[in-house]
């Protein structure tokens, strides 16, 4: 069994996944039937189903998940195949758990129910049968957007038209109270003669609903959620627009707009930084559909489209709206060959094959300005710019630590040769990597404790090829360790750091902890070490924290960040615990109940996380 939300290979009976955090339900059951061979149908099988539910004969199974099975489906009273979306809800589950399943299912059909349009899967009936709820729907065949895009970007008119029939598609549920949430690739289905339907309103919000929605509380899958939602604040249409507009960047580039190795580091870009310029991707897309993007994704609610209408109307007409306010760091500049005098419309571009995935056999761009003026002899010049897109040796050079002694926490330093190439940075002190950067400037602090240590810093690819290291030893002294200078605003972004890398460390772990069990057998002697020695750093840092004197002002901030770290302690000891019982017993029982309580540890820190971070920062503690 696979996370439907990151992929992650994950136990059959998982309620959370390790990796992502997110809780493992029915909500990405496909209703309709994938044309594509290689995605995976019960198809006919043996597996006994129940004869009906209701007036609805069934059939077989096409898809069935942790939390509910869909059927193919006869309504013989008026002839029409159905997809039966039924639900099965674990004994095991605490009784909390059963009550939001089953609110979220009749949530998903209470919204759809109140939708009838052309690119929104319709609902037909709500039912229980022997107990057991199920949603009637239509039956389609067709493939989601994550199947689609697959192979790169999109044409700009295939692109442009999906977007222009998912916004139809909210502009209606907007109009008529209701705001999806979940918008991204797969909850997007394209069928064969070119129509859209949005699906799965299961996390949908009805603004008659006073209880949806809570301060604080983040619902939505990371990479396509809005600022908002990832500060748990209420969401409205503003949300919708943000999301879709992240999916149209991903549909012309053929790369996420928010992309990192964690779902910290995703919310904390959505949240605070803009995604790289769309042209410097693909060269080919039209400066107003930029414009259109940018608008959509703003930071800021009131920046956006105020309507899906709106936006769809621009992409149609081929207007450039105004530009909001950005924060934009790039590491390139693309001269069009000519530029755009005049935004042309959707319709008027001439339809082409999608285009290819980027090749990275592409090493520099010529452009050519040719100009010309009158005298007594004309003159024509001839202007050549080459510009390096990549090539050449990545290279790594410590320029911070310079001396060998030095205190705690640490600012690590790094010129990169050839950044263009480079996907990440990976700090790591003695062998244990702490932080991750993704993009210039290329310096951050990291904790070492007291002690002689070896610095680590390796350049990877997208490809996560290794491409260069540098390292350089220090001895350090002071700070650190129980608390620091006595200036708790000062010493605070120190700790916080470390915290962020250390919970870092236990995806990637949990990460190799399934890699292995894939495998078969026991995990192995070296990770268990690694196991032990990282909840040892884990209840240090914890520790640390708990220790640190504070000013009477900040002190719902320090109980704040306790709480955060008792997350994380919790989900180290999980992983050593888990695995530990896992190893003696060769059975997943004990480790299943570990895994799933530290999953749940997860889930609390993501859903606290930004918001923290956002509190720190309105305080003045800069981070």
């Amino acid at each position: 069994m696979k996370c439907p939300h990151c992929g992650v290979s994950l136990e059959n009976q998982a309620t959370f996944c390790g990796f992502c955090g997110k809780r493992i339900d029915s909500r990405n059951e496909t209703i309709l039937v994938s044309s594509d061979p290689g995605v995976a149908h019960t198809g006919t099988g043996s597996s006994p189903h129940p004869d009906s539910f209701g007036r609805y004969r069934v059939l077989r199974e096409v898809g069935r998940g942790a939390m509910g099975v869909v059927y193919l489906a006869r309504d013989d009273k008026i002839g029409r195949n159905v997809a039966i979306k039924s639900l099965h809800i674990d004994d095991r589950l605490p009784s909390s758990d059963k009550k939001e399943i089953r609110e979220r299912f009749e949530r998903e059909a209470r919204a759809a129910g109140v939708l009838s349009h052309a690119n929104i899967v319709t609902v037909y009936d709500v039912g229980e049968e022997d107990g057991v709820p199920y949603i009637a729907m239509e039956y389609l065949e067709g493939a989601t957007l994550t199947e689609i895009a697959a192979e790169g970007p999109l044409s700009i008119p295939q692109a442009a038209s999906i977007i222009e029939q998912v916004l139809s598609a909210l502009s209606y549920a907007h109009g008529h109270d209701v705001v999806h949430r979940d918008i991204k690739p797969d909850n997007v289905f394209l069928l064969p003669d070119g129509r859209v339907k949005v699906a799965d309103f299961g996390i949908a919000r009805l603004a008659s609903s006073s209880t949806m929605t809570q301060v604080g509380q983040v619902m939505g899958t990371p990479g396509y959620m809005s600022p908002e939602q990832v500060k748990g604040e209420p969401v409205g249409p503003p949300s919708d627009i943000f999301s879709t507009g992240v999916l149209f960047y991903e549909l012309l580039t053929g790369t996420a707009a928010f992309a990192s190795t964690s779902a910290t580091s995703i919310m904390y870009k959505i949240v605070h930084e803009e995604p790289r310029a769309l042209h410097l991707i693909n060269p080919g897309v039209p400066s107003n559909l930029e414009a259109v993007i940018a608008k959509a994704t703003a930071k800021s609610p009131t920046m956006r489209y105020a309507s899906a209408a709106e936006m769809k109307a621009d992409i149609e007409s081929g207007t450039s709206p105004a530009m909001p306010a950005q924060q934009v760091s790039h590491d390139g500049t693309v001269l069009r060959a000519a530029p755009v005098s005049q935004a042309m419309p959707v319709s008027a571009y001439t339809p082409a094959p999608a285009a290819a995935a980027p090749t990275a056999k592409k090493k520099t761009a010529v452009i050519l300005g040719v100009a010309s003026g009158a005298a007594v002899l004309a003159a024509v010049i001839v202007v050549v710019v080459v510009f390096l897109l990549g090539g050449g040796k990545v290279s790594l050079t410590i320029t911070n630590p310079k001396g060998k002694s030095v205190t705690n926490p640490v600012t690590v330093r790094v010129d990169v040769k050839n950044p263009a190439r480079v996907a990440r940075l990976e700090i790591s002190v003695d062998n244990h990597v702490e932080k991750v950067i993704e993009s210039a400037p290329y310096e951050v602090q990291v904790e070492t404790g007291s002690g002689n240590h070896t610095i680590l810093v390796t350049a990877y690819g997208k490809n996560n090829a290794t491409l260069a290291s540098a390292s350089s030893n220090v001895s350090v002294g002071g700070g650190g360790g129980g608390g620091g200078t006595t200036d708790y605003v000062a010493d605070l972004p120190a700790k916080i750091n470390q915290a962020s890398a250390i919970n870092d460390q236990i995806t990637g772990y949990a990460n190799r902890i399934n890699s292995e069990l894939d495998l078969g057998g026991s995990l192995s002697t070296g990770l268990m070490n690694e196991l032990r020695d990282l909840f040892s750093r884990t209840t240090a840092m914890s520790q640390s924290v708990r220790n640190t004197q504070v000013p009477s002002e900040y002190q719902d901030i320090h109980t704040q960040f306790v709480q955060l770290c008792d997350y994380i302690q919790v989900r180290a000891n999980a992983l050593v615990r888990g695995s530990e019982s896992y190893n003696s017993t060769g059975a997943y029982g004990n480790f299943k109940t570990e895994y799933n309580r530290g999953a749940a540890a997860k889930a609390s820190f993501f859903s606290a996380w930004p918001g923290f971070l956002s509190t720190c920062r309105a305080r003045g503690i800069s981070i």
